[in-house]
C-alpha cells in the first residue's frame, strides 16, 4: 500500500506540471459586491476566472461559461475536454461563479441588469490583469449549461449581439423568448429535455423559418455529455465559418478563387433525417441547421435517430 501511495505521488509530481502548462489562469473575486443601482438582494460572492490557452497564434474568441448560482464552474473546467477545446481552437474562457442561488437575474434585458454590467466590467479588468487587451474586442460565445446559466447566455446575446460568434443554451426556463433578426443570425444550439420540446421548437421555428443557423437537441441520452456536445457544435461552427470565408477560398488551377462551399447540413425534426444543405431545404419550420456533416451525425444520434453515436469532434467524457 505504501508503494502504491509513493507511486501515485510521483505520478502527480510528474503529470500536474504538464497539465498546468497548457493554460494560464487569472482570478477576479468580488465579495459582497455593492454598487449604485444594484438589486437589494445581491449575490454574496461573484467570481470570474480567465483561462488562456498557451498558443502562438492569436486567440479566436472568448467563451463565457455560465452556470447556476451556487455552482462553481471551475469544477467543470477540470474536465479534459475543456483544455483540449481551448488549445486546439485557440479560445479563451471566462468561467463565472455566483454563490447566492436565490438571487437569479430576471428575463429583463441584460443591459438594464446590474449583473450584466458587473460581467462587462470584469471582462475589462481580466483583460488588463492578463495583459491581453484583445479580450475586450474578440468575438464572444455565451455558453449556458443550466436554466439560470442559459438565461444569462440568452441575455448576453441579446445585449451584445454584434460581439457574439455563437450561442449555446440548455434547459431554458419558461418564459417569452424572442429571436430578433440580429440574434437569429448567430449560430445557436439549444438543448432541452423532452418535456420542453414543444416550447423550444416554437422558438426554433421563429429562427428557422427565415433560414437562420439555429439547432436544437431534444436529448434522449445521458446529460453527462452535454458540455462536450456543445463544444463539438462550436468546433463545427468554426469549421463552417472557415469553409465559407471568402478570404480563405481555394485557388483553382487558373489561379482564381473558387466559390466557398457551405458544408452545412439540415436536420428534419419529423423523422430525424439529415441531408446536405441546398437551396430547397435551407429554411423551414421543424428543421435545424447543422454546421457540417460530422455534427449532423452527432445530432442524429442525440435525437435518437440512430443506435450508435457518431465520432466526436472533441474527446468524449471519460
Amino acid at each position: 500500500m505504501k508503494y502504491k501511495t509513493q507511486l501515485f505521488t510521483l505520478l502527480l509530481i510528474c503529470i500536474l506540471p504538464l497539465l498546468g502548462s497548457a493554460q494560464e489562469t487569472f482570478d477576479l473575486k468580488i465579495e459582497k459586491p455593492e454598487r449604485s443601482g444594484a438589486p437589494a438582494n445581491i449575490y454574496s460572492n461573484v467570481g470570474f476566472r480567465l483561462y488562456l490557452p498557451k498558443v502562438e497564434q492569436p486567440f479566436r474568441a472568448v467563451l463565457i461559461f455560465f452556470n447556476d448560482g451556487g455552482f462553481d464552474t471551475n469544477l467543470r473546467m477540470q474536465e479534459s475536454y475543456w483544455a483540449t477545446f481551448m488549445q486546439e481552437q485557440r479560445v479563451a474562457i471566462i468561467a463565472c461563479s455566483f454563490t447566492n442561488k436565490d438571487d437569479a437575474p430576471t428575463i429583463s434585458a441584460l443591459e438594464s441588469n446590474w449583473y450584466g454590467k458587473l460581467l462587462w466590467d470584469s471582462i475589462r479588468k481580466l483583460a488588463d490583469q492578463s495583459k491581453h487587451s484583445e479580450i475586450n474586442t474578440l468575438p464572444l460565445i455565451p455558453f449556458g449549461t443550466t436554466p439560470q446559466g442559459s438565461l444569462m447566455a440568452y441575455n448576453l446575446a441579446n445585449w451584445k449581439t454584434s460581439r457574439i460568434a455563437a450561442l449555446f443554451m440548455t434547459d431554458l426556463p419558461k418564459g417569452q423568448y424572442e429571436v430578433s433578426s440580429s440574434v437569429g443570425k448567430i449560430p445557436a444550439l439549444v438543448v432541452c429535455p423532452a418535456k420542453d420540446a414543444e416550447r423550444i421548437t416554437d422558438m426554433l421555428n421563429t429562427a428557422r423559418s427565415k433560414g437562420n443557423p439555429w439547432a436544437y437537441i431534444c436529448n434522449k441520452h445521458s446529460y453527462k455529455d452535454i458540455e462536450p456536445v456543445g463544444l463539438d457544435f462550436l468546433v463545427a461552427v468554426f469549421a463552417n465559418q472557415d469553409a465559407t470565408d471568402p478570404a480563405k477560398a481555394d485557388k483553382n488551377t487558373l489561379g482564381t478563387d473558387k466559390a466557398p462551399t457551405d458544408p452545412a447540413w439540415i436536420g428534419d425534426l419529423k423523422d430525424n433525417s439529415i441531408a446536405a444543405k441546398t437551396d430547397s431545404n435551407k429554411s423551414g419550420k421543424n428543421t435545424v441547421w447543422l454546421p457540417n456533416e460530422v455534427f449532423a451525425k452527432q445530432w442524429q444520434w442525440y435525437m435518437g435517430g440512430v443506435s450508435a453515436p457518431a465520432p466526436a469532434q472533441t474527446p468524449a467524457t471519460e
